[in-house]
């Protein structure tokens, strides 16, 4: 190439970092050592062909390449009209460029003829006549390369490739706009914030809801849920973490092997790692998440990696299979360490994957795709649209007519119900949470057989609480004396994943000691009767210790055994109402000084409370009449 003209590889290269993008609408050759560039102007206005050029030679420019390309010339697929010709020949500007980039021609590609359209004498004429003859048959070739980007020489035949020259194609062709892979970006962030404006996407409900894969209800019948819940993520984190490995190992294999078959990867992957849930987990299990897909990609980039390694250029020829395989082991071992990690997701996504990718084709290989390439590409393309357009209908309408619907509490809280739940039931049952100010995690209502069934999420461990067990006895006994009155009612802890781990229904002896105290109440006996039955029920729950302590001392009885019970009350758990009935109890056995010293400390507890200081005040009180005269 004669010195003064630029880099062919560099100017194409400068050309598609500064658009962003390959250039499109140019061509870059070479013949007899000078630059040409052709631009395809078919469809383009004048203005508009005008407007191409000019951010052409202003790139030229910012590049600070040689001013001169050699010859120019504009495009035509299909004969140029004549009154089309003669106005681009009178247009002043493209003289003015002529001074700038030596020729501009006219090029007709169905014969390879080529017309003056401007020269740097601005007369019309083009310099170099034999340049423009010798040239004709190679810019043909060269515009049928469709952005190739390969140098050939006067002949039209293609020249070597330099080991430069072809990693620069291979990192432009790698790193075009990845459509696709941008969409189900989008995608899966619409969906994370329906399901934050439905309740929550940490909520099983929510999930379940919006399509995640429940594995009972996928025997059940529910098929389509293997591929809904690759789009939905659990918390932003989840979400974030799947979005940035998704945007890079997406985009290569989206330029990889077609946006078409790309798009058929992403979803045989997430249905594959879906189904080894289904097969390998625990029936209860609900999961969601894009990580089956993405190691479906990881699979796909292994595979391209070690079967094409030998077409791969230069540097990049073990990229691909060091990174994939150094994140695909990043991920496993990751995921043995953390519970909430779907494994069997990822091994099976990572299977289908590799199972996909040996039948596709690598298309970044190849300058042009044939027409029967093309067909094919679109025919997976739409094979995988129609499974995404299936699934999104059956999961909307789950979404709209099935799901579990959400009822707003407490500062967040959220009920969740749906059929044969009524709105109305759903509502009864709300209106009794809220005037309990219940600000908990989510609950479910659910009707079995005639019973009603309140599905809470708790941690796990909490069953061991005796305290809290005895407090779902009065929560169950409540709901089903207000809420529902008469009805049977249960009480289902679960954990994270909404899977149930333990289940609470009413011990009928524990009835009349879970309605009014024993001194509001009408039959004190019954009570008192309760009140025992707890105890033998919950030896280990301060709660019940507490109350038959209270209960024997309202009536004035077994003073010794309510001071014991008291006190072992008080060492489980010695809140104020504890403390002020230990006080309760030596004030009954007369120790006034040790009353006064405990409901102090109730006090100090809670200082607000006036019980505990009527209290002290009737303690005090019987100390002065008590006390002797001076």
């Amino acid at each position: 190439m004669p010195e003064g003209y630029p880099d062919l590889a560099a100017l194409d290269l400068h050309f598609e970092l500064a658009l962003g993008r390959p250039p499109r609408r140019s061509e870059l050759g070479e013949v007899d050592g000078a630059v040409v560039v052709l631009m395809l102007a078919d469809g383009l206005s004048i203005t508009e062909l005008h407007q191409q050029v000019a951010t052409l030679a202003k790139l030229t420019r910012e590049a600070e390449l040689p001013p001169k390309i050699g010859l120019f010339g504009l495009v035509f697929a299909r004969p140029c009209p004549a009154e089309r010709l003669e106005a681009l020949r009178t247009h002043g500007r493209f003289g003015l460029l002529a001074h700038l980039w030596g020729r501009v021609v006219l090029v007709d590609l169905e014969t390879g003829q080529l017309a003056p359209l401007a020269s740097p004498r601005g007369d019309g004429t083009v310099a170099s006549s034999s340049l423009i003859s010798r040239a004709a048959v190679t810019l043909k070739g060269v515009l049928r390369q469709q952005a190739d980007g390969r140098l050939v020489d006067s002949s039209g035949a293609p020249a070597p490739q330099s080991e430069r020259q072809q990693e620069t194609l291979f990192v432009r062709r790698l790193m075009r706009a990845p459509l696709v892979t941008m969409a189900l970006l989008l995608t899966n962030l619409a969906v994370w914030l329906a399901l934050e404006l439905s309740g929550g996407s940490e909520v099983p409900m929510v999930l379940e809801r919006f399509g995640a894969q429940v594995n009972a209800l996928v025997r059940a019948g529910e098929v389509w849920r293997l591929v809904s819940a690759c789009f939905l993520h659990i918390g932003s984190m989840h979400l974030a973490f799947n979005a940035l490995v998704l945007f890079f190992f997406g985009r290569a294999c989206e330029n990889i092997f077609g946006r078409g078959p790309f798009l058929l990867l992403y979803v045989v992957s997430g249905a594959a790692g879906a189904l080894a849930t289904l097969v390998l987990l625990d029936p209860a299990l609900t999961s969601a998440g894009a990580s089956g897909a993405i190691f479906g990609l990881l699979g796909a980039q292994l595979v391209f990696g070690l079967r094409y390694r030998a077409a791969i250029p230069g540097r990049f020829k073990f990229t691909f299979l060091i990174s994939a395989a150094g994140w695909t082991l990043l991920f496993v071992l990751t995921g043995l360490r953390l519970q909430s990690v779907n494994n069997a997701a990822h091994i099976g996504g990572l299977i289908g994957g590799v199972i996909c990718a040996l039948a596709l084709r690598p298309r970044i290989f190849e300058a042009t795709v044939s027409r029967a390439g093309r067909r094919w590409d679109l025919t997976l393309g739409l094979l995988a649209g129609a499974v995404l357009l299936a699934t999104t209908a059956l999961a909307g309408r789950y979404a709209l007519v099935e799901g579990a619907r959400p009822l707003q509490l407490r500062d967040g809280g959220h009920l969740f119900y749906k059929a044969p739940v009524s709105a109305g039931e759903a509502a009864r049952l709300g209106t009794y949470l809220k005037g309990l100010g219940f600000a908990g995690g989510p609950i479910e209502l659910r009707k079995e057989a005639g019973t009603y069934v309140l599905r809470m999420m708790v941690r796990r461990g909490i069953e061991q609480d005796q305290d809290v067990l005895l407090s779902l006895q009065r929560l169950i006994f409540e709901v089903s004396r207000q809420a529902f009155p008469g009805a049977t009612v249960r009480v289902d802890l679960c954990d994270s994943l909404f899977t149930a781990f333990e289940q609470v229904e009413l011990l009928p002896a524990l009835g009349p000691g879970l309605g009014p105290p024993i001194e509001e109440a009408a039959d004190k006996e019954a009570t008192l009767a309760a009140y025992q039955a707890a105890a033998r029920a919950y030896p280990r729950s301060a709660m019940a210790l507490n109350n038959l302590a209270w209960g024997y001392a309202q009536l004035g009885r077994k003073l010794d055994e309510a001071l014991a019970l008291a006190r072992r009350s008080a060492e489980l758990k010695p809140t104020a109402e504890v403390l002020d009935t230990l006080a309760y109890v030596h004030l009954q056995r007369g120790e006034l000084d040790e009353a006064e010293r405990q409901i102090k400390r109730a006090i100090v507890k809670d200082p607000k409370a006036k019980v505990f200081k009527d209290r002290l005040a009737e303690i005090q009180k019987k100390k002065r009449a008590v006390a002797p005269a001076r």
